[in-house]
């Protein structure tokens, strides 16, 4: 098995994750429900990564130590995108009701 299948396997599961959006949006949207859609996107990115370390058990040495980082940094930025559409929501929340 080499590392090319594995690197697309994890990159395909954190692609969806990484184009997700809100399930409100910010016109209909209160501060409840956006919690609930950084909370479920944190989740998300916990179970991709999840998923994407245990199919790097298969892997040994270097090919395993370059998918487990692959699947950590992956979840790094799906909570990082995560953390900035909340943000922005909030904000966007904050205007609305001035």
């Amino acid at each position: 098995m080499t590392i090319k299948p594995i690197i697309a396997a994890v990159a395909l599961a954190f692609a969806a994750s990484a184009f997700a959006q809100p399930a409100t949006s910010p016109a209909k949207a209160d501060k409840k429900s956006i919690e609930a859609d950084y909370k479920a996107a944190k989740k998300k990115a916990a179970d991709d990564c999840k998923m994407a370390l245990d199919a790097c058990k298969k892997l040994k040495g270097d090919e395993k130590k370059a998918c487990d980082k692959n699947a950590k940094d992956a979840r790094k930025k799906a909570e990082d995108e995560a953390k900035a559409t909340h943000n922005k929501a909030l904000a966007d929340l904050k205007t609305a009701k001035k």
